[in-house]
């Protein structure tokens, strides 16, 4: 399966080993604003029909992103105007294009860092599992910073 295209382009979920405490980004809780009933990470979670790009985001919560690639932009669009607000929030997204208006006008120019995942994550779809996906991941941090424990995912590079 071409995670880039298809019907399921936009339903591959976030590594669950990269959630894991023991082997990811250590405990913490968050509100999952790109989510579904089968891809959900947290228990507090927003699925499409909620619509993440219509709610305003809790300032008293972390909110995990892992932007659905079609409407990459419009995410990172929101997270900006969140995080303006004070909202914490860390995404997910693939590490590719850096060239791109939504890499250096968005991303670059409302994160607060960016920490590029050393090797390739695995995606999932249900029990499905995509190894070897053509691509880094990097995770953007707003409103806050990865910890010691994060920083050892690979290289961390603050934006503002």
């Amino acid at each position: 399966m071409d995670i880039y295209k298809g019907s399921r382009l936009d339903e591959w979920g976030t590594p669950p080993k990269l959630i894991r405490v023991d082997l990811g980004l250590g405990a913490f809780d968050a509100i999952d604003v790109c989510a579904s009933k089968e891809n959900h990470k947290f228990t507090s979670y927003w699925t499409q029909e909620q619509n993440a790009l219509a709610q305003t985001w809790p300032v008293n919560q972390l909110c995990w992103m892992n932007p659905p690639y079609s409407q990459a932009r419009a995410f990172f669009e929101k997270a900006a105007k969140e995080a303006a607000r004070g909202v914490k929030i860390i995404a997910i997204y693939k590490a590719t294009n850096l060239e791109t208006e939504l890499w250096q006008s968005v991303i670059f120019g409302s994160a607060k860092g960016i920490l590029f995942i050393r090797g390739r994550t695995e995606y999932t779809n249900g029990a499905e599992t995509k190894k070897g996906v053509p691509f880094g991941s990097a995770l953007i941090f707003y409103n806050t910073a990865p910890t010691p424990e994060q920083r050892k995912l690979g290289r961390y590079v603050k934006c503002q």
